[in-house]
């Protein structure tokens, strides 16, 4: 046998098991595409788990894997459920859990802040893997921290839906008077009180509803359920009864300004020279609450000239000058809370107790409000959720399109 016969026979046989190896690659799982590269987390060095079996994944990126999960060289072996079997690299993998309900304890101890859209991230997280009692939980949590979401408020009765409790006894008959009586009933085209412009009503329902119902009407010291005279409404875009509760919380904060004396107001001073323990102090405190207070002082004023005719026509019959100070920008977003200083609580410089100056999106668990006997629970919170996905009996619109199926601005054709 020759030496060129021993090179040929030499690259056959080479190629023959090169053949081989590549029909045992074909049978090795898939490995995922890199995370970073289709727009997830950027990646970063995991430690691997040898020998770890697991039956849920969770990606940077978001995606959650539940089946058979192995520990193998470069990565998780994953075989899912419903069939299929890849591996995914160490530095993609976010936590891995032995089940959805271990994975979901996980993410709750690792949360950075608390935020409200952290929470609400993993109430959805929740409500896809079907642990709809956690979501239904971390949603209420959310809506505590954020009480305006409306998309917290539609996934919290998805999750209703998904466990056939939407609207099952737990909603009063509609007889029922609730304990806390809503406004008086006014006609649809209700206007703003007697005296108050329609700017100065829009600034309201725009700017100083808000700022009074997150530092006023949010804990037990006026919320409607409060013993005090002076109570605010929450009031929730997207309701039927939304104008006459508006026109309820206007009304209730006139009772508090005095025109003859606006910058004495009960309403502006109410909040000034307390000390600690008191439920008003440092309402105000910091840049943020000076620029609340200022919008709120300004609007009292202006109000205050327009109820007594100062602000409309002058003794001579000329228009009167208004000075007009103008709204520092994001003001009416900021969200000032102060809670009640107990018995030995350490007290700020300053004076302010444990104070907290927030703006929205920027709350921390750890700094939450605590408890009062005047805080809902959560099954008055849940159950007010539930009533509110009902049509408002006071509502024109609902009671016309159930008598004649259509709004009035429908019979009228109008667009």
């Amino acid at each position: 046998m020759t030496i060129r016969t021993l090179s040929t026979t030499f690259a056959l046989l080479v190629l023959a098991l090169a053949g081989l190896s590549r029909g045992e690659d074909a049978a090795a799982p898939t490995v995922l595409p890199d995370a970073a590269a289709s727009g997830g987390m950027p990646p970063v060095a995991l430690p691997p788990e040898p020998g770890l079996k697991a039956g849920c994944v969770i990606m940077r990126d978001g995606r959650t894997f539940v089946g058979d999960v192995t520990s193998v060289a470069d990565g998780y072996a994953i075989r899912l459920v419903q069939g299929g079997r890849f591996v995914v690299p160490y530095d993609q993998v976010r936590l891995t859990a032995a089940d959805v309900k271990e994975a979901y304890r996980k993410q709750k101890e690792t949360m950075k802040n608390g935020s409200a859209s952290e929470v609400a991230g993993l109430g959805r997280w929740c409500f896809e893997q079907k642990l709809y009692e956690e979501g239904r939980a971390e949603c209420l949590q959310a809506i505590r921290l954020e009480p305006n979401r409306a998309d917290l408020r539609q996934l919290l009765l998805r999750i209703d839906a998904a466990t056939g409790q939407a609207n099952v006894g737990e909603l009063p008959e509609m007889s029922v008077v609730p304990a806390a009586a809503p406004p008086p009933v006014r006609s649809a085209s209700a206007a703003a009180p007697v005296g108050v412009s329609p700017r100065s009503n829009a600034d309201f329902v725009r700017m100083i509803q808000p700022l009074l119902m997150n530092t006023c009407g949010n804990a037990a010291c006026h919320a409607a359920k409060s013993e005090t005279e002076f109570r605010i409404m929450a009031v929730r875009p997207g309701q039927g009864s939304q104008r006459f509760q508006s026109q309820h919380n206007l009304e209730q904060v006139l009772r508090q300004i005095t025109s003859a004396e606006p910058e004495s107001s009960p309403l502006l001073t109410v909040t000034r020279n307390t000390k600690a323990g008191d439920p008003h102090h440092g309402v105000f405190d910091g840049r943020r609450g000076t620029m609340q207070f200022d919008l709120l002082k300004e609007w009292v004023v202006r109000v205050s000239r327009e109820k007594s005719g100062a602000g409309t026509v002058a003794a001579g019959g000329k228009s009167a000058p208004q000075r007009l100070v103008p709204i520092p920008r994001g003001a009416e977003r900021s969200i000032v809370i102060k809670p009640r200083a107990a018995d030995g609580d350490e007290v700020s410089e300053g004076g302010n107790p444990r104070g907290i100056v927030l703006t929205s999106g920027e709350r921390r668990a750890e700094e939450a409000i605590p408890a009062e006997s005047g805080e809902q629970s959560d099954e008055d919170l849940l159950r007010d959720v539930r009533r509110e996905s009902l049509p408002d009996p006071f509502d024109p619109d609902e009671f016309n399109r159930s008598v004649h199926g259509k709004t009035a601005a429908e019979l009228r054709g109008a667009p």
